[in-house]
C-alpha cells in the first residue's frame, strides 16, 4: 500500500478555493482518521502481495463485527436506475453517453460503483468504492449527513467537476445537485482513490473517508479517460436503495 502523507494544516483549517483558480493550498481531502498519524501511533492496517497485486489487510477493530448491508444488487436493478439518470442529464444538459450510479446499501467489500453506458445502457466496469465513516472510528452502518463536519457519505446526484493533484494524487471535484448534498463542494467531497481500498471484491470492509466516495488507484486511472473525454460534465448518482424502499 503507497504510503499516506499527512494532511495540510491549511486544509484542516477549511481554505475555500474556488474551482475556476489555481491555489496550491488546495492539496486534496484531509486523511480518513483510521489513516491518520496523528490519531494512532500503531499501524492500522497493512499491504500484502496476493497473486502479484498489493490487497489490504484490514486492522482488527475493522472486523470487530459483521458490516450491514446486502450482498448483491441485481444489473437490472442498475439499469433502472441509470434510465431515472438519463432522463435528468437530457433536461438538465449534462453528458448523455456515461454515468456513475454507486448503491450505498451494499456492503464496502462489493463492487457498488458501476460505470454505466447510457447510450447502449449497459454496465461495463464496477468497483469497491469507500463511504464516510461519520462519527465513529469505523462504522458498520452507513450514515448520511449533507452537515460539514460530519465525516458522512450525502446521497443525491453530483456533477463531476474539473479535476486537481491532491494528497492524494489525482482528484475530482464533485458538485451537489440536491438539497442532500449540495454542500459538498464546500465539504471537500471530492472523487479520489486510496491506496487501501481493494480493486477486487473482498470479504471484509474497505477502509473509510470523510466522506468522499474514494475508490481504488487502479480503478480512478480506468475511469479517468471516460471522465476526461466527456463534452458536457457527468454525472455521479450516490444512492441507497435500502432507505429509498422504506
Amino acid at each position: 500500500m503507497p504510503s499516506q502523507p499527512t494532511a495540510s494544516i491549511e486544509y484542516r483549517k477549511g481554505i475555500k478555493t474556488p474551482e475556476n483558480k489555481s491555489n496550491s493550498k488546495l492539496v486534496g481531502p484531509p486523511l480518513p482518521l483510521e489513516l491518520d498519524p496523528a490519531f494512532a501511533a500503531k499501524p492500522v492496517g497493512k499491504a500484502k502481495l496476493e497473486k502479484g497485486s498489493s490487497t489490504y489487510v484490514p486492522p482488527a477493530y475493522m472486523l470487530r463485527k459483521p458490516e450491514k448491508g446486502i450482498e448483491i444488487y441485481s444489473e437490472g436493478q442498475v439499469i433502472a436506475q441509470a434510465r431515472i439518470l438519463k432522463k435528468y442529464a437530457i433536461e438538465k444538459g449534462y453528458d448523455t453517453t456515461y454515468a456513475f450510479l454507486v448503491n450505498m446499501s451494499m456492503k464496502s467489500g462489493k463492487k457498488r460503483f458501476f460505470v454505466v453506458n447510457l447510450q447502449t445502457l449497459k454496465i461495463e466496469n464496477r468497483a469497491l468504492v469507500a463511504h464516510g465513516r461519520g462519527e465513529e472510528r469505523f462504522t458498520f452502518d452507513k450514515q448520511y449527513s449533507n452537515s460539514a463536519g460530519s465525516n458522512c457519505t450525502s446521497l443525491g446526484k453530483y456533477k463531476i467537476g474539473q479535476s486537481y493533484t491532491g494528497q492524494f494524487g489525482l482528484a475530482y471535484r464533485l458538485h451537489g445537485l440536491d438539497n442532500s448534498n449540495n454542500n459538498a463542494f464546500r465539504r471537500f467531497v471530492v472523487l479520489h482513490a486510496m491506496g487501501c481500498i481493494n480493486y477486487d471484491e473482498t470479504d471484509m470492509p474497505v477502509c473509510q473517508s470523510e466522506g468522499c466516495p474514494a475508490v481504488a488507484p487502479q480503478f480512478l486511472e480506468e475511469i479517468k479517460p471516460i471522465i476526461d473525454s466527456r463534452k458536457l460534465p457527468m454525472l455521479l448518482w450516490v444512492f441507497d436503495s435500502v432507505q429509498t424502499k422504506k
